[in-house]
């Protein structure tokens, strides 16, 4: 993130002062520090909130890794390892779309299922 901020002083109109910061780290997510919590909610951020409601609460929010039906921890609980998602859906069903978003995968996960939608 480069930024340019140019000060104008009352005391000296005819000068200008131009000051020039540079922070690589503002802005940039870390994958490495991020955990598999909000790994896994970036995942799934751009699938359509009706796809999305089985890991959300009434409020919206996303639920505890635990929670989410088709998502298997290790045995401490702490880290993806696989995922089984294959909803059977009637006819009448449709799937609303969304995207999922493969580059948010925690690098835990060693085996992803998703069925139909």
């Amino acid at each position: 993130l480069n930024c340019l901020f140019v000060i104008l002083t009352q005391n000296m109109p005819s000068h200008v002062m131009i000051y020039s910061a540079a922070d690589p780290c503002l802005g940039r997510l870390d994958y490495e520090s991020m955990s598999q919590q909000a790994l896994m909610e970036m995942f799934v951020a751009q699938v359509s909130p009706s796809n999305r409601i089985a890991w959300t609460d009434e409020n919206g929010n996303f639920l505890d890794l635990v929670d989410w039906p088709g998502v298997h921890l290790d045995e401490d609980g702490k880290n993806v390892k696989s995922i089984t998602w294959d909803r059977a859906r009637s006819y009448e069903e449709q799937c609303n779309g969304g995207t999922i978003s493969f580059e948010w995968l925690p690098d835990t996960v060693h085996c992803v299922d998703i069925g139909e939608c």
